[in-house]
């Protein structure tokens, strides 16, 4: 006898119908389990189309209960504890020696942490992984437009790779999140925009800078720190965890020749940037190798007129047996957040307490001068560390395209001008001898 064909892996196979009482019908059907075993499926019903309709659920309910056995998930899973089975394998795997996955910057894995636990457990909590769909996601991202828009990017991240994550372990089928809006409308307040600066206010902030460094103040030294931070900004066009996380190897100084003639410029190698701690870290902050796009680890050429200032730090910090060329008082790194809010109070002292300035500015400043200086895109994105398409899309204004002047061209379209002579019609040449004939205009 010729044996019975095996099913698929978690598949159902043929239904069959029995009538086992009045009205009563039960549907019937072999099912078989990731494991390989199988097993019957029964469901019963008022009439066989009911009965079969039953059954095709317990299949469905079936085939999802032993997928989400393989991530230690079950039927009765939430959204939040999928979730919840993809942070802990992407903590392990930033960890591994072989990530599966691209790997993630622990400031990254942390963000996602805060996020997690501020927005998206809140409302997922309860939703079971067999009741979302598109239209559930994209409204929970709309929600957000209205009162959290800073939260929308990471959290649609966290939700995309985590259905990804269920997508390759069998867990989930679908990945609802895959069809929902990838960019939502949020509208910023205008001092939130960074913008670039004009040499009026370059000059109005240093000043309000060299007041503090030179007066009489506890933190007048501290200020002449962030001045000179502020001058390598407007020097260079990096990023400011990029400039507090430079080291006095980040530094080449210039050689001169014999003559007093320059030979090579004086450069900076951006290769790190300053990030936060986690809790597990310790806090407070760190130098992390790499910045923060592919295209960061660069070396750019510095102006003569920041030349002395660099020297002048590196020396000081060489002397004092520090790494950093930027450090607080006490010698410890200098915090983002705490130079955006001492920026923040000098331009008020500056006058320019209402302007969207940040340290960002100076980066769309020198992102601006280089573009007037006939430098191209592609050079500005190599001056910034970034890739083209960012460079024009976040840094470079748009500016109107000059067409050609054709004016003297479209002159001749002039709807009021007089219209032109017609020209003569040609005279045609007499002919000598015999006298034309019709024929004469025939082809042949």
């Amino acid at each position: 006898m010729t044996p019975r064909p095996a099913l698929p892996l978690n598949e159902a196979g043929t239904v069959s119908v029995k009538l086992i009482g009045t009205r009563l019908h039960r549907a019937r059907c072999r099912f078989r389990r990731l494991d390989g075993t199988t097993a019957f499926l029964e469901a019963e019903g008022s009439s066989e189309a009911r009965a079969r309709a039953a059954l095709d659920e317990k299949i469905a309910l079936a085939k999802r209960a032993h997928r989400l056995e393989a991530a230690d998930l079950d039927a009765r899973s939430t959204v939040l504890d999928l979730i919840e089975r993809w942070y802990a394998f992407a903590i392990a795997d930033a960890k591994s020696n072989n990530p599966v996955e691209p790997r993630r910057r622990p400031q990254t894995l942390a963000t996602y942490r805060a996020y997690i636990d501020s927005t998206l457990a809140p409302r997922f909590r309860q939703i079971g992984l067999g009741e979302v769909d598109t239209p559930l996601i994209q409204g929970f991202l709309e929600d957000l437009t209205r009162t959290k828009p800073g939260a929308i990017k990471a959290s649609r991240s966290v939700l995309m790779n985590a259905y990804k994550w269920g997508q390759r372990r069998g867990v989930v089928l679908d990945n609802p999140v895959e069809r929902t809006s990838a960019s939502f409308e949020v509208v910023r307040s205008t001092p939130n925009a960074a913008r670039a600066l004009t040499m009026d206010e370059i000059r109005k902030i240093m000043a309000a800078f060299d007041a503090a460094a030179t007066s009489a103040r506890r933190n007048a030294e501290l200020a002449a720190t962030y001045r000179d931070v502020l001058r390598v900004l407007t020097a260079t066009g990096a990023r400011i965890g990029e400039v507090l996380a430079l080291s006095v190897d980040s530094y080449t100084p210039g050689r001169t020749a014999r003559g007093g003639k320059r030979v090579t410029p004086p450069t900076l190698t951006i290769s790190s940037t300053l990030v936060p701690r986690s809790a597990a870290e310790g806090g407070f902050l760190r130098v992390q190798d790499g910045t923060k796009s592919g295209k960061g680890h660069r070396v750019v050429t510095v102006p003569e007129w920041i030349d002395e200032t660099l020297r002048a730090r590196v020396k000081s910090a060489k002397d004092a047996g520090r790494t950093l060329v930027f450090t607080t008082t006490a010698g410890t790194a200098i915090s983002p957040s705490n130079f955006r809010t001492r920026l923040r109070k000098t331009l008020v002292a500056a006058g320019l307490g209402d302007a969207a300035i940040s340290p960002h500015s100076w980066r769309k400043t020198v992102a601006e001068a280089l573009r007037d200086g006939a430098l191209g895109s592609e050079g500005v994105a190599q001056q910034l560390g970034n890739d083209v398409a960012t460079t024009e899309g976040s840094y470079l204004s748009r500016r109107a395209h000059i067409a050609p002047d054709f004016a003297e061209v479209l002159g001749a379209l002039d709807p009021d001008a007089a219209p032109a002579e017609a020209p003569a019609e040609p005279v045609a040449p007499r002919t000598r001898g015999r006298r034309r004939s019709a024929d004469d205009d025939q082809p042949f």
